[in-house]
């Protein structure tokens, strides 16, 4: 346990705990940390609806160009959120941080939006497993193997009540594998998934790489024409608008969701070995390479099909075309492939990319409220670890039971992706905060960390800090005024209106738990006078 971790001016004696151990054991080192954040960028899937929504709906914008725009405007959180792991490197990540330096009532609510928005991504992964796995998979193996049934099979799968059921079923085997495995067993799960989703990627670069326009779209006629499909070359025709850098600065909350997904190792925090070094390297090598992903893959699918091509694809009567959805890319990939084993292959290696994101969240999600539970705002029981498997069950099991709930909800679309996590801005901004306060109001923690640099004169958190709210107000305009991002007050007021009343209900909660707690005689105000127990 750090002996060097206080929040006011002297070291916190270790005796003052409550517990003197949460029960969590470090087990990750960087390359966990690293493989953490790509998987939960879930880039495969985000760059399927980068290739289908932005050339329709964003015409002029430059895909590589948008995505360098997104890293570049997240780059100051990704910072603050490295160095404040290293900090305090203790697990349920901004609610710490914010709860520690802000204000523990606003620490709560900012973190329950956060959590709230990665329970839904519990369910939504195994909804993406089969919208964008199993249910291609399962199309693509029937049109290579003349099979209806196949076909079939796959439209049941990306239908609502198939990708609902599918998603309960990777839920069963991910919350099998926290309950009854441990950390450590994931771990090395976590490697082979890491595995298997970048060689997807790379399958899909190289087979755009060596193939030339015509025979793709030759191979992919071929084997629609099995079932009677019909050529999808004609809709390549057309004339591409010319560039808009606007369109682009437009379109960067797609790519953002993915490389947002590189700061979430900072919620494990308290599992993590070396957190100064692993957090870095894990989280700003994981923002190259989601960002580095995104680009090639788009640059070489639009380099095979065109832009024009996906903007017509996702706009067509797909029924014209003998089909009953418009294929992603790694569909058409699989179509195009000319071999029916080495697609299904390839679909189930990308299928990877669904479920990783309902493990991860399961993670992250149980982390924040087992945080809670260790200053007493939700019940004891949910900080509870098993001392056989180094996991808080009974955490993973209220929030495998609320994941199911938001998967029915995201199945049957009454939540968007991007409307169940504009709420993170105003997380980000409690981060902000807390790194402008850090270096002043806590100079003893701040000059015990291994960050303790300045830039301009500024403490570094400080200048990150500072340097990301106008970034933030800009991506918040983009999220209130997009039409396509779900959450416009304008288009979508109820989706809007969600994460601050979430907020709000969080801090109504807070002091009323305050207050019950100290009907009983106990003030939890002084937990968060201290960094939680390692």
């Amino acid at each position: 346990m750090d002996n060097v971790g206080s929040t006011g001016g002297t070291p916190i004696v270790p005796q003052v705990f409550a517990r003197k151990a949460s029960g969590l054991i470090r087990r990750a080192g960087w390359f966990d940390v690293f493989s953490f954040n790509v998987l939960n960028g879930i880039g495969g899937i985000i760059s399927v609806l980068m290739l289908s929504l932005i050339p329709a709906f964003y015409p002029g914008a430059n895909l590589a160009l948008t995505t360098i725009i997104a890293t570049l405007v997240f780059v100051p959180m990704v910072v603050l959120y490295a160095k404040m792991s290293a900090v305090m490197p203790r697990s349920g990540g901004d609610y710490v941080y914010n709860s520690r330096m802000v204000h523990p009532a606003f620490g709560f609510a900012a973190n329950l939006g956060i959590t709230l928005a990665v329970i839904f991504l519990v369910g939504t992964g195994g909804a993406y497993t089969a919208d964008y796995g199993i249910g291609p998979l399962l199309r693509v193996a029937g049109y290579y193997w003349s099979s209806q049934g196949l076909v079939n099979a796959g439209n049941w799968c990306t239908g609502s009540l198939g990708m609902f059921l599918l998603g309960i079923a990777v839920l069963i085997v991910f919350g099998a594998l926290f309950l009854l495995g441990s950390m450590s067993v994931y771990w090395r799960v976590q490697v082979v998934l890491m595995v298997l989703a970048t060689v997807s990627l790379v399958i899909v670069v190289v087979w755009g790489l060596v193939i030339s326009r015509g025979t793709a779209f030759a191979h992919i006629s071929a084997t629609l024409g099995n079932l009677g499909g019909k050529s999808l070359a004609p809709l390549e025709k057309g004339t591409a608008p010319s560039f808009s850098l606007w369109q682009s600065c437009r379109a960067l909350l797609w790519p953002l969701f993915a490389i947002s997904g590189c700061i979430f190792s900072a919620y494990i925090g308290g599992e993590v070995k070396q957190p100064a070094r692993s957090q870095s390297v894990g989280i700003l090598g994981s923002m190259v390479w989601i960002a580095g992903m995104l680009i090639l893959i788009s640059t070489v699918m639009l380099h095979v099909f065109g832009t024009t091509f996906f903007a017509n694809l996702t706009l067509a009567d797909p029924s014209k075309y003998g089909l009953t959805t418009a294929p992603g890319y790694a569909e058409l990939v699989g179509l195009g492939l000319g071999n029916g084993v080495a697609a299904v292959v390839f679909l189930a290696m990308f299928s990877v990319w669904g479920m990783t994101l309902t493990a991860i969240s399961v993670t992250v999600a149980s982390r924040c409220i087992f945080a809670w539970s260790l200053d007493r705002i939700v019940p004891a029981w949910l900080s509870r670890v098993s001392s056989r498997w180094a996991s808080p069950y009974n955490a993973i099991i209220v929030l495998l039971a609320c994941g199911a709930g938001f998967g029915a909800l995201f199945s049957w679309k009454w939540l968007t992706i991007l409307g169940a996590t504009y709420g993170w801005y105003i997380a980000y901004w409690g981060v902000m905060a807390a790194a402008i306060i850090l270096p002043y109001r806590h100079r003893s923690l701040w000059n015990a960390s291994p960050g303790n640099t300045r830039f301009l004169g500024l403490p570094t958190l400080a200048f990150w800090g500072i340097l990301y709210a106008p970034l933030s107000l800009f991506c918040l305009y983009l999220s209130a005024t997009d039409n396509y991002a779900g959450v416009s007050p304008i288009h979508n007021f109820g989706q809007f209106i969600v994460f601050p009343a979430i907020f709000a209900a969080g801090l109504a909660y807070y002091y009323i738990v305050r207050r019950v707690q100290r009907g009983r005689g106990i003030d939890i105000a002084l937990n968060f006078g201290e960094i939680p127990p390692e």
